[in-house]
């Protein structure tokens, strides 16, 4: 997934109760990682601040009323131990483009210097048909 090991990922984590008296978590991250751009396949540096609120429920139903209620709030199960090192990898998979590419014209695909290729119509030979 990673075009090479540089990069860094920085993240911070608070504890709150959330004004029902919830427990919660605040997760903040600052990533600046290099992925493969999806066209050309050349590093594609990344960087992105995400601040992510999780409320800790204890049950099924819980979970789906926190979630309902606001976009940016998502919900986890309460658990008797959390594996932060695996809640912050999770963060950081899910804030990652899908397909990350550059941008329109910033892709480096095409050689400098090299003129665009006409797109070719694929009913071209046709018209060539038709001329014969």
């Amino acid at each position: 997934m990673l075009f090479d090991d540089s990069g860094t990922v920085g993240y911070r984590i608070e504890g709150a109760l959330t004004f029902k008296g919830e427990p919660e978590l605040r997760v903040g991250l600052d990533i600046d990682l290099v992925l493969p751009c999806q066209r050309c396949l050349e590093r594609m540096p990344i960087q992105l601040k995400v601040s992510r609120t999780l409320v800790l429920s204890r049950g099924l139903d819980e979970l789906a009323a926190v979630e309902d209620e606001e976009d940016d709030i998502d919900a986890i199960p309460l658990v008797s131990a959390l594996d932060v090192l695996d809640l912050i990898d999770q963060e950081v998979m899910l804030s990652l483009p899908i397909a990350p590419r550059h941008p329109d014209g910033e892709c480096e695909a095409r050689h400098e210097g090299d003129p665009p290729s006409p797109q070719a119509s694929p009913f071209s030979v046709l018209s060539q048909l038709k001329q014969t």
